[in-house]
């Protein structure tokens, strides 16, 4: 899990912030490390599970419970299927077993992030009824420029 997804997770870095492959790789590596301390889950709270499809691995989910509100939630950290096995309604399916699962945990929030350029997993959630509840907005300046464009 860790090499792959720290490769995944510094590529949608640098295509969301449009930051160099260095500095994506930092970023990437100091979340794993916070998550992952030593490579290792260090938490009864966090949770990573393959996904499979009739016995055939298709995908990976990394989710944890924060218990940095009143109430305890459910994060996810990571949702992929494998591209050869994407459209065939297996995200919904995942994330309906995580919903499931989370609610047998006695939680009933669950809340995760996805990077604007995603607009495949951005309709997902909306269709599984996730609501946006903030968004963060960049815009690179150049000297000379227009203040309206």
């Amino acid at each position: 899990y860790f090499p792959v997804a720290l490769d995944r997770l510094t590529n949608e870095l640098g295509k969301a912030r449009g930051t160099s492959s260095k500095e994506s790789r930092e970023i990437a590596e100091h979340s794993f490390h916070t998550l992952f301390p030593n490579r290792k889950v260090r938490s009864k709270d966090q949770f990573v599970f393959t996904v499979l499809s009739e016995d055939i691995s298709v995908g990976l989910l990394h989710f944890g419970i924060r218990r940095d509100r009143q109430e305890p939630y459910a994060f996810v950290w990571d949702l992929e299927i494998y591209s050869k096995f994407q459209s065939k309604g297996l995200g919904s399916q995942t994330m309906a077993s995580l919903e499931e699962e989370v609610l047998r945990l006695g939680i009933s929030l669950v809340g995760l992030n996805v990077f604007g350029h995603n607009h495949h997993a951005i309709e997902l959630y909306k269709k599984l009824k996730y609501k946006p509840t903030s968004i963060t907005m960049f815009k690179t300046l150049s000297q000379g420029q227009n203040e309206n464009t």
